[in-house]
């Protein structure tokens, strides 16, 4: 009998099991958010809550 081991990922915000992590994103391991492992769709969401985020801080600065 052969015993077989699986490796798998689970994505620190949403906990689905994933093969690898999101690796190269914006998210990805950015150390404000303490999150080293994100599914794709994760990231992609955070990505854009941090994008969103930066264009307001900028259109406020602008105002000032």
């Amino acid at each position: 009998m052969v015993k077989k081991t699986e490796e798998y990922y689970i994505c620190d915000r949403c906990n689905i099991k994933m093969e690898r992590p999101m690796v190269g994103c914006d998210l990805a391991g950015w150390v404000a958010l303490n999150w080293t492992d994100l599914c794709c769709s994760c990231n992609f969401h955070l990505e854009n809550l941090v994008k969103d985020e930066q264009k307001k801080q900028r259109k406020t600065r602008a105002k000032l």
